[in-house]
C-alpha cells in the first residue's frame, strides 16, 4: 500500500487548525532523529527537508496546545 503525506510548513501559521497533523508520521522521523549518534549520512538538502517537517509539526502542536488552554 502506498501513503501520500503532505509537509506543513506554514512559518506565518496561515494553516493553523486547517490541516490535521499526521502524528506518527512526525512520531517516526523525531524517533530517528533523536537516535542519531553521528552524521546519519544525508544530503544536506534532506536534512533541510526533516528540518521544514519537524518545525511544521511542532507549530501544529504547539498552535493545539494554544487553542486548548484557551
Amino acid at each position: 500500500m502506498s501513503r501520500r503525506y503532505t509537509v506543513l510548513h506554514d512559518p506565518a501559521g496561515l494553516l493553523e487548525g486547517e490541516l490535521a497533523l499526521d502524528r506518527s508520521a512526525h512520531e517516526h522521523l523525531a524517533e530517528a532523529v533523536l537516535a542519531w549518534a553521528g552524521d546519519p549520512g544525508l544530503a544536506p538538502a534532506d536534512l533541510q527537508q526533516i528540518a521544514l517537517q519537524l518545525t511544521g509539526a511542532a507549530r501544529a502542536a504547539a498552535a493545539d496546545a494554544r487553542r486548548a488552554a484557551n
